[in-house]
């Protein structure tokens, strides 16, 4: 994800505490921000009880409020301004449209 700005990874499985333990979640956590893919990783709800999923977030203290926003929301932000104004995007061998441009 570092030498490919325009891949992200969404949190929802590895968040949920029904899903993944929380001592496993906080690890796979620190090791994304020691890695600085803070800004590559999306919040996600399909995956459960969302007010489990957020007090997993929350109850990670090595986190700055900085580093949740972007998780949070800020990532998903740009995430989605970005392909809104490329109107496709580009993966190795392949163009894909997307929805409303075909």
């Amino acid at each position: 994800m570092k030498e490919n700005k325009q891949v992200y990874a969404d949190i929802s499985v590895i968040s949920n505490p029904d899903i993944l333990p929380p001592e496993k979640f906080s690890v796979i956590m620190k090791a994304f921000l020691d890695a600085e893919l803070a800004d590559c990783l999306m919040f996600g709800t399909d995956n459960g009880d969302i007010a489990k999923v957020i007090s997993a977030v929350e109850s990670l203290t090595f986190m700055s409020k900085k580093q949740k926003k972007k998780v949070y929301y800020q990532n998903a932000e740009q995430f989605f301004g970005r392909i809104k104004k490329l109107n496709y995007y580009e993966t190795t061998s392949h163009v894909f449209a997307l929805p409303g441009q075909l």
